[in-house]
């Protein structure tokens, strides 16, 4: 009987000193430091090609075609435009990138006409022209994919050409003057620009990118010459290459990120 009690003793002052331990416990503090999460770096260094579809303004053209050249349908939908892009990243500026890009297109519309008892196609040629420079910045929200708000400026041409041609032309006849076998008329629209644009980007391998982006066009600056040279009086305000630019682009070189 004594060393059944003996034994009861011992399980009991084993138990509060258990529960006396686990009180200490709650003196002792442990303090978790977050989980630190670098940001990848982006460094590339490319050239490639773009295609960029401009999303223009028609309708003071198609006024105009509408009165003087009833014959031509009117010009709808985007414009397409062709051109090449490179870039480089920055060293001393991280995620920074500076390019510079070029690129042009034309939509053309036709109707077959008959002036002065000849046969003609009448045509009307609608084009732009852009070439700048573009500096982003790159962040990288996981690997091999970036994103790159920026900014492009530079000059741009915005042009309009009408004119008709017989079937052909006898070299004899070829000289300055107006003739009935053709006719050419061309204006011309000089400005300047400032794009924000908005890049996606994925690096297909180390030396392979797509990429796809979003901008609009804002010109300011802009004149007017009729044939080169004469400046043109009463042009609207609305016929400017002003216009939201939806862009693709594959491109060959360097990318870390």
């Amino acid at each position: 009987m004594k060393k059944i009690l003996y034994v009861a003793v011992i399980m009991v002052m084993a138990v509060v000193s258990a529960f006396a331990q686990d009180e200490r416990l709650d003196d002792f503090t442990f303090d978790t430091e977050p989980i630190q999460r670098e940001s990848i770096p982006y460094f590339a260094v490319a050239g490639g090609a773009i295609v960029g579809f401009h999303f223009g303004n028609y309708d003071d053209l198609n006024a105009q075609l509408a009165k003087h050249f009833p014959d031509i349908d009117p010009f709808e939908g985007q414009l397409t435009l062709w051109g090449a892009q490179g870039f480089t990243g920055t060293v001393f500026v991280p995620n920074l990138r500076i390019g510079f890009f070029g690129m042009s297109g034309k939509k053309t519309q036709t109707a077959e006409v008959l002036l002065d008892g000849v046969s003609r196609t009448q045509y009307v040629d609608y084009s732009i022209g852009q070439s700048g420079l573009t500096l982003d910045y790159a962040w990288v929200p996981f690997k091999s994919f970036a994103i790159l708000p920026g900014v492009s400026v530079g000059r741009g041409q915005l042009s309009v050409e009408t004119y008709h041609t017989a079937s052909g032309l006898d070299w004899n006849e070829f000289r300055p003057t107006p003739t009935n076998q053709s006719n050419l008329q061309h204006l011309e629209n000089g400005y300047w620009f400032v794009k924000p644009e908005l890049y996606f980007e994925y690096a297909l391998t180390n030396f392979l990118m797509f990429r796809a982006s979003a901008a609009y066009n804002m010109t300011f600056g802009s004149e007017w010459k009729y044939n080169n040279e004469s400046d043109i009086a009463n042009m609207p305000d609305t016929f400017n290459a002003n216009a939201l630019q939806v862009q693709v682009g594959l491109f060959l070189g360097l990318f870390n990120y």
